[in-house]
């Protein structure tokens, strides 16, 4: 077979390998040639930290619509932790310009997610209403970098030190997020 035997056939050529006994006397097998290193299969798409300012907003604001979307599904269905009407939701800009948003639930810590850098962070905090001010408590839950593909698409994903992943989806990040936080069962 000439070319590329697709990574189904590879993967049970080698199983069957090494599966099957060899019979006394028998040479071992030859060592499998080198593949090519330019198959799409295997290859790792390189992902490096993005400098585009404008897809790290949208990243963060597809995560802003994407747990406030669980609230509202949660409110429509009356679930806990949160009853309907008890949860503060806020979004906006503070501190010269930075994007924010914020979730609390009645008499819980809230939760901040501030857009810094190349990404954001998520703190517990409370806001003091007065003052349009938040404190936080503690070191920040999870910092998260927006990556993208070398090459120049569209699409992203997001490295999380909390959970040490690099190539988080958005959605994936959000339900894990949403979880994290009491947001969803």
């Amino acid at each position: 077979m000439e070319g590329n035997p697709g990574p189904l056939k590879r993967v049970l050529s080698s199983i069957s390998k090494l599966v099957v006994p060899r019979k006394a006397g028998q040479d071992a097998p030859a060592k499998v040639r080198h593949y090519p290193e330019n198959w799409g299969f295997w290859d790792e798409v390189l992902v490096q930290p993005t400098q585009n300012e404008a897809k790290v907003d949208l990243a963060f604001e597809a995560l802003r619509e994407s747990l406030f979307t669980i609230l509202d599904q949660q409110r429509t269905r009356n679930e806990v932790p949160y009853s309907p009407g008890f949860v503060s939701r806020e979004f906006g800009r503070i501190n010269g310009g930075r994007r924010y948003f914020y979730i609390k639930g009645f008499n819980q810590t809230g939760w901040l997610f501030e857009r810094i850098g190349l990404g954001w962070t998520l703190s517990p905090a409370e806001k003091i209403a007065d003052r349009s001010l938040f404190i936080r408590h503690g070191d920040s839950f999870d910092v998260v970098s927006v990556l993208e593909a070398s090459g120049g698409s569209d699409r992203f994903r997001l490295r999380s030190e909390r959970w040490n992943i690099d190539h988080f989806s958005l959605e994936g990040y959000s339900m894990k997020c949403a979880k994290a936080l009491g947001l969803s069962a």
